[in-house]
């Protein structure tokens, strides 16, 4: 299947400085090989390397590289054998510097420039456009030049791997801050609901504790846009809900939204039954996009929004934001702002039935 990766690197700042400025913890685990959806990495040369499993970035960290390049160095490589896409970019104290972009689609020969380029770079594209030339048509060497030039900056390459003298679990195991399970978060919002209401048709008590940091395993916050909104950081919170849904939409409209390692999805429910549904899996692909009913009419405008956006960087990033813009769009509430909080307001504790 190849490498479907995406990594960052960065030097002038210290690992707990980037960690926190992309709301990641250690989550306490280690790997020889990385597997895990988010990992940290000290090179020992003085750059940072934060390793993705997914041939993009999040959008929280896709959002704050500017941030967190200020006062320090940043260089980003993209890996997707999957389209034959390579990408590496450089940013300096807040600003973007440079970029390589090669995209087999267009042709084995493509390659997309910008800014002030790193001195190695025409030396390797030469070197890699001779061996083009040279060997099989079925080869595609450009494609390395964005992971040969990252590489010789950093001193990191995705594909080169370690003996086991060097360390034996070298890769720490990160994940957001906010979350239980690993990568994992969901949640309904129930429209022009009191929360004592949809409480009580849940069966749900209210612990009376409050958490400005969603932590628990579930929470319910009123939110100014007027919906209601169950936050689940478990798959027992989460399978308890959904099982729920269908009853609890028989007169409220649900929209509900789900992210994990690879798959982000939206969908919304009326009348008792679904009657929309907006799914990206980047297993499919990274433009892969399921579309189910009758879709709210804003949707149209953010899909066309994203897939420019994507067609002028070839980030997958900016397709897997489809769903959560749309549920944010439909009710004012987003699950990755930092710490997950929603400005000064606290979460409500709540306790699961006992059946549950």
């Amino acid at each position: 299947m190849g490498f479907h990766i995406s990594w960052l690197a960065v030097r002038g700042k210290a690992e707990n400085v980037v960690r926190k400025e992309l709301g990641l913890i250690e989550a306490g685990q280690r790997e020889f090989v990385p597997e895990a959806a988010i990992q940290g990495l000290d090179l020992g040369s003085g750059w940072y390397l934060l390793y993705f499993n997914s041939p993009g970035f999040p959008p929280r960290v896709e959002h704050a590289i500017p941030d967190v390049s200020r006062g320090a160095e940043l260089v980003a490589c993209v890996i997707d054998e999957y389209s034959m896409l390579s990408l590496a970019f450089g940013y300096s104290n807040g600003k973007s510097m440079w970029h390589v972009l090669h995209n087999a689609q267009k042709g084995k020969r493509h390659l997309e420039t910008s800014g002030m380029l790193p001195a190695p770079y025409h030396a390797m594209r030469v070197e890699q456009l001779a061996k083009q030339v040279a060997e099989s048509r079925k080869t595609d060497n450009i494609f390395d030049v964005p992971v040969m030039l990252a590489h010789e900056l950093t001193g990191y390459r995705h594909d080169q791997g370690r003996t086991r003298d060097e360390g034996q679990t070298p890769y720490v195991v990160l994940r957001r801050r906010g979350l239980l399970d690993d990568g994992y978060i969901s949640w309904v919002a129930v429209r022009a609901r009191a929360a004592d209401v949809v409480l009580a048709k849940l069966g749900i008590a209210d612990t009376g504790e409050r958490q400005e940091i969603p932590q628990a395993e579930l929470l319910g916050l009123a939110l100014e846009s007027g919906w209601y909104l169950l936050l689940q950081n478990s798959w027992r919170a989460d399978c308890w809900i959904e099982s729920e849904i269908l009853r609890l939409s028989r007169d409220s409209e649900l929209v509900s939204c789900s992210v994990d390692g690879v798959r982000r999805l939206a969908i919304g429910f009326a009348g008792g039954k679904c009657t929309w549904r907006v799914l990206n899996d980047r297993r499919y692909g990274p433009t892969h996009l399921e579309e189910t009913g009758a879709l709210p009419d804003i949707y149209t405008e953010i899909r066309r929004r994203q897939v420019s956006k994507y067609a002028e960087t070839w980030s997958s990033g900016h397709i897997s934001e489809i769903p959560v813009m749309l549920a944010h769009v439909l009710t004012g509430y987003r699950h990755d702002s930092p710490d997950g909080r929603v400005g000064t307001m606290s979460f409500a504790v709540l306790k699961l039935p006992s059946s549950a």
